[in-house]
């Protein structure tokens, strides 16, 4: 699955791509008619580990969906929960 593809029912990417080299990441958000929330991401994978794409854009869309439900959410400090891979990454660059 892209990890840059869109995250709403029925909406369908027309096509994006980074050609900034000094930009890895670059995300878009979105309301539709209804009201709903939805993202788009774009990154280099070459440069993040494997699954980061994916990972990135599952947790990104978790913010979101908590920042749309709860008006409370607002007011309250992030405490991002990050994919195992990533966290195990950060682990072992800390311990060097």
């Amino acid at each position: 699955e892209d990890p840059g593809a869109a995250t709403l029912p029925g909406a369908r990417a027309l096509g994006g791509a980074l050609h900034t080299p000094q930009v890895w990441i670059d995300h878009q958000v979105y309301e539709d008619e209804d009201g709903r929330i939805g993202c788009t991401v774009d990154l280099v994978e070459d440069v993040f580990p494997e699954g980061f794409g994916a990972g990135f854009l599952a947790t990104y869309r978790q913010w979101l969906d908590d920042l749309t439900e709860a008006e409370d959410r607002w007011d309250r400090p992030l405490r991002p929960v990050l994919p195992e891979p990533l966290t195990a990454a950060r682990r072992a660059a800390n311990a060097t």
